[in-house]
């Protein structure tokens, strides 16, 4: 007679799975392209992050309209334009600049969010970046760009992930100011003084955290 334990032990037993030999087979190739690939996915990484130590190396001494140059250069030239829907598995999502670079791809936020950040590790003030938000009526669509501020007054120059030129806001007439934001302020209207904590944008005081952990 067959006990509780056992007639359980054995319904287990019976509805285990056994693999196949082709499932053994899959299994097994699985194994090895993930053996053979992640050492190539990772030095690439490796190899990005290397680069971009080395950019901010070689420019600390530079002028700031080098620095600005070359950043913008930097990322436009060596990530790729994703979505966040085929990048992350999300409608939106902020990486980090490590997160980003690692990645080799990103969305026009991670472009904007970069830059900045690595402008920021050459010295260049907070105050004379922001993030803008725009919007693009002809493709009837949401982006955003690194504005830098040569001078207090000046019109903003564009840093776009869309092209290496950098030029005046002002002369951007595709480009339409939406709001802005950088570490000490949140614009509402991005192109007047209608400036309130940052903390308000939950996505950037969410993002700033990952940034410091």
């Amino acid at each position: 007679m067959i006990g509780n334990t056992d007639l359980r032990r054995s319904r287990r037993e019976s509805h285990r799975f056994v693999p196949t030999p082709v499932a053994r087979l899959r299994t097994l190739l699985l194994t090895v392209c993930i053996a053979v690939l992640t050492p190539g996915i990772q030095g690439a990484a490796a190899g990005q992050l290397g680069d971009w130590h080395q950019l901010i190396k070689e420019a600390r001494a530079a002028s700031t309209s080098d620095k600005v140059r070359r950043v913008n250069e930097f990322f436009n030239r060596r990530m790729s334009h994703v979505l966040d829907s085929a990048r992350w598995g999300k409608k939106d999502y902020w990486a980090t600049p490590r997160e980003f670079i690692s990645g080799g791809a990103g969305d026009c936020e991670d472009f904007a969010l970069a830059k900045y950040y690595t402008l920021r590790k050459l010295g260049v003030p907070i105050h004379r970046m922001r993030m803008i938000y725009v919007r693009m009526p002809e493709l009837a669509m949401a982006h955003m760009v690194l504005a830098y501020y040569p001078t207090k007054d000046a019109s903003p120059l564009v840093l776009d992930n869309f092209t290496d030129a950098i030029i005046p806001l002002r002369e951007r007439e595709d480009l339409l100011p939406m709001f802005a934001f950088n570490d000490k302020g949140l614009w509402r209207n991005a192109l007047k003084p209608d400036v309130v904590s940052p903390d308000r944008l939950t996505r950037w005081r969410e993002f700033r955290k990952r940034v410091r952990s």
